[in-house]
């Protein structure tokens, strides 16, 4: 039961929505601080949405942690540093990247069980409720997972502008949520409007001479998802609405065409504006 494994970054994700450290969700109108915890709704019962599913997550694996315990008289060392060591390395396995949220609580019973059971895989198989024991946990584990808030998935913005109390800029990597109006420096601690970094991020590269592909890249990264086929497309249909700038020659830019695979280079912000007319166009239509 590979699943096994995940149980240690369900219960740290359970965790930190329960200490309201996890992010706020987007489409949520005015600015709003990059810190704010995640509202969590109370249900018409008086509890956490995730408590309940948590709750029958622990009883399984500690009840079928028991059962393995009398079938086979021994004891899971739950104390075990080893043990205890698996459980946090799994922890870690979550992808989440602020990794000091891992220390929020110690090793639960369950976790050990379940980081045990995945070491001992001959435990479950030979046990005559085998069957039942995978689909208890099974379910239980989906159920859990389920009930978790994951963390969205975040675009980069740029280099913060900020300032580093040594005079030096932080030039930190700032990335957000999509929808995100305010984000805040990992380094400096400063906070950015996201609107603002980005127009002064098009301002710096409209002068910037790329490929076709390159162009695609920073698109993408700007939102818009327009594939590098579509922009060659967009080119050769008359009026062709691109200048070429040069060729790009192994790492430097040329205005005299040297070689038949360097690509022609054109000016991004000439790109972005047709681009965008070209969107228009499309909406209308």
């Amino acid at each position: 039961m590979s699943e096994l494994k995940t149980v240690p970054g369900i219960v740290a994700d359970i965790t930190i929505t329960a200490a309201r450290l996890a992010r706020m969700s987007n489409g949520r109108n005015g600015g709003k601080s990059a810190e704010t915890p995640l509202p969590i709704n109370i249900d018409k019962n008086g509890q956490l949405p995730h408590r309940r599913p948590y709750d029958a997550l622990v009883n399984s694996l500690t009840t079928w942690g028991r059962h393995i315990e009398d079938h086979y008289r021994l004891t899971i060392p739950i104390e075990a540093a080893g043990l205890r060591g698996l459980v946090m390395a799994n922890r870690c396995n979550t992808g989440r990247r602020d990794k000091a949220a891992f220390a929020l609580s110690s090793c639960t019973e369950a976790e050990c069980v379940a980081i045990w059971l995945a070491c001992n895989p001959q435990s479950i198989r030979l046990m005559p409720a085998s069957h039942e024991m995978i689909a208890d946990i099974s379910n239980a584990i989906d159920r859990a997972r389920m009930a978790v808030d994951r963390a969205p998935e975040l675009r980069y913005l740029g280099p913060c502008p900020g300032v580093l109390q040594s005079g030096k800029p932080c030039e930190f990597e700032l990335r957000a949520e999509s929808g995100e109006q305010w984000v805040r420096c990992g380094r400096c601690r400063e906070q950015h409007n996201v609107d603002k970094i980005m127009a002064d991020a098009q301002r710096r590269i409209e002068d910037r001479l790329c490929t076709m592909k390159q162009i695609a890249g920073y698109l993408g990264a700007m939102g818009y998802k327009i594939p590098t086929s579509t922009l060659h497309n967009w080119n050769n249909r008359p009026p062709r609405w691109l200048i070429k700038r040069g060729w790009l020659h192994g790492n430097t830019i040329t205005t005299a065409w040297i070689h038949r695979d360097d690509p022609p280079v054109y000016r991004f912000g000439d790109v972005l504006r047709a681009v965008r007319r070209e969107l228009t166009v499309a909406v209308d239509a």
